[in-house]
């Protein structure tokens, strides 16, 4: 069991085309989820009880013991609204208005499976956003870890080339698709609706948004969840920390030990029901689990916050953009930019505008998630540098036709002078 529960959680791929946020969403919450489920599995197969009920004497075949206990096990065992067990006389005192069932018990494994999956959706969406559009980031980060643990200089300004190459004809391949695209009415319906379109420059980075804003519904979804599944749990861990000073751990009683069960047994003509007293075994080990497993959730919920508040200014503020492009160009040691020379501020502002636009720079800030600054400044610098010699290039030809053009208007007027007038 312990080794297809490994393969399970290394067959979890991490991939690249996220931020460190976005992998503990998709990878690092289903892999606790699925320990979570592994320890829950490790307890069954020791042989550990889940439920032991006290049954009344009239009980008196084994056989009725056993379906008498697994009944109550399959069944939605409950408590009283004040969790008194013994604070009543009989238990006929206990009625069913006046109750809460425990509806958690028997589904516990499965609450940890949904939740994995629940934590994994949003990266499937995001990689179908990304498949539409083109944006291979995986393939991009693998080549530039590549070269930079490559220790041969020549290979690795060889991948550097090929990769600054790549990214060329990415964005300009970008360019002109953007201006050639037909849009579906479907299209256009889901453009309303999100408020943005592929024609957007900022499309990408718009969808990540809409990912990143999804991850945190999902986690606030995930908590309300479990507070419908194990009666105000999202504010659990609280009451924990609380009853903790107060050394009053016993009050917190979120996963009772002892419960109710009714059964009604047909016994000659008359139906009779019986109430028994269940001890939950199981929730003793429910009741740590869920408690690490609050504060791991609300670990995710502070940072998916957090980090959803700074993708929103890094891709919304042009601003932040610039100067995240300016600062690693003043940093690479290739590129040919000066920020004190006017030509080449005014071609930057070209080249964030016309070339990269903003889901260009938003593939860079991408990349530099998940590689280092030093690698990150160098290919930039590269891009720079091609993208500085191609329009000084058509420059020089447009200058040249300019100069043509001029000279054949010239000849054209020697060989044809203008009659004086009279």
């Amino acid at each position: 069991m312990s080794e297809k529960l490994a393969k399970v959680l290394t067959s979890i791929n991490t991939g690249n085309e996220g931020d460190g946020v976005d992998r503990l969403h998709f990878a690092g919450a289903p892999k606790v989820c699925m320990m979570c489920l592994g320890l829950l599995l490790l307890l069954k197969f020791m042989n550990i009880i889940p439920i032991v009920c006290w049954v009344p004497y009239m009980y008196t075949s084994q056989d009725w013991v056993e379906y008498a206990t697994m009944y109550c096990y399959v069944s939605n065992t409950f408590l009283p609204m004040n969790r008194e067990v013994f604070g009543h006389e009989s238990l006929h005192d206990v009625q069913d208005g006046n109750v809460f069932y425990l509806r958690y018990f028997q589904w516990v494994q499965f609450i940890f499976i949904i939740i994995a999956i629940a934590f994994y959706l949003p990266r499937l969406i995001w990689q179908g956003i990304l498949e539409a559009e083109g944006v291979n980031i995986t393939a991009m980060v693998k080549t530039v870890n590549g070269f930079e643990s490559a220790m041969d200089v020549k290979k690795r300004e060889t991948a550097l080339d090929h990769l600054t190459k790549y990214l060329m004809v990415h964005f300009q391949s970008k360019n002109n698709r953007r201006l050639a695209t037909t849009v579906s009415p479907f299209k256009r319906i889901v453009s309303r609706v999100t408020c943005t379109s592929r024609s957007d420059p900022s499309y990408v980075g718009k969808m990540y948004l809409l990912v990143k804003a999804l991850q945190m519904v999902n986690c606030v979804a995930i908590m309300f969840a479990m507070n419908l599944w194990l009666d105000g749990y999202h504010l659990y861990g609280f009451d924990v920390i609380r009853a903790l000073f107060q050394d009053n751990y016993s009050e917190v009683n979120k996963f009772p030990y002892l419960t109710f069960c009714n059964l009604t047994k047909k016994e000659m003509t008359e139906n009779n029901e019986h109430s028994f007293v269940c001890l939950l075994t199981m929730n003793i080990f429910y009741e740590k689990i869920f408690t690490l497993f609050w504060f791991y959730l609300l670990y995710v919920v502070i940072v998916t916050l957090l980090n959803v508040i700074g993708w929103f200014r890094n891709i919304l503020q042009g601003g932040r953009q610039a100067a995240f492009m300016k600062h690693m160009l003043i940093m690479s040691h290739s590129a040919d930019f000066d920020e004190s020379n006017a030509k080449d501020m005014q071609d930057f502002k070209e080249f964030m505008r016309s070339f990269l636009k903003p889901d260009g720079v938003f593939v860079f800030q991408m990349i530099a998630r998940n590689t280092t600054s030093i690698v990150m400044v160098e290919v930039i610098g590269k891009v720079w540098n091609l993208f500085k010699g191609q329009k000084a290039a058509r420059e020089e030809a447009n200058r040249r036709k300019q100069e043509e053009a001029e000279a054949m208007a010239a000849k054209a007027d020697n060989l044809y002078p203008t009659l004086p007038t009279s």
